[in-house]
Formats: C-alpha cells, structure tokens, sequence
C-alpha cells in the first residue's frame, strides 16, 4: 500500500501539484513500517498488532491524499485542453473574419 501511494504521489508531484500531506503521511507509514520490523523480534503481541494498525492508518491516509492530489492534476489538464479549444476557437473566427474583409 505504502509503494502504491508512493507512486500515485510522485505522478502527482512530476505533474506540478501540491502533494505535501500525501508525503507526511508516506513517511510517517515508512516510519511505522520500519518501527514494526523491530517490534516483531521482541515477539510483543499486543504492541505489534496496535503499530500495525497505525501502520495502515498512515497508509491509507497517504493513499487518499496522493489520489486526491492526482485526481487535481487531471482536473486541472482537463480545465486546459477546454481553455485551448476555446483560444483556437477564438483564432479561427478571427481569421475568418479578416479573409471576409
């Protein structure tokens, strides 16, 4: 999950948006990971399973962040090809109009 919310956040972050709470939370989730591969050799149940969980939480949290910050960028893409079709519109009236004149 971690590696998957890694790569939605850098597509998002090669695209120009803001991804900075996607990334405090990928790295909060890699802390927790990295804290839950020591907790297993102490053989600590209950401490395991409650890391784990926070684990997931941050995952799941830089997930829906780096989703959302991929879903700006196609928001914003798509909001620039309507503009361009409307500028290229604009300058094929234009030209239209001063051939008929």
């Amino acid at each position: 999950m971690i590696a998957r919310a890694e790569r939605i956040q850098l597509a998002a972050h090669r695209g120009g948006v803001e991804t900075g709470q996607a990334k405090t939370e990928l790295d909060a989730a890699v802390d927790n990971q990295i804290e839950l591969e020591t907790l297993v050799h102490t053989f600590g149940g209950p401490e395991v399973l409650a890391k784990q969980q926070e684990g997931l939480q941050h995952a799941k949290a830089a997930l829906i962040n780096a989703q959302k910050s991929l879903d700006e960028l196609q928001y914003r893409r798509t909001g620039l090809f309507i503009a361009l079709g409307v500028i290229l519109a604009a300058l094929v009236a234009l030209a239209v109009k001063i051939r008929t004149l």
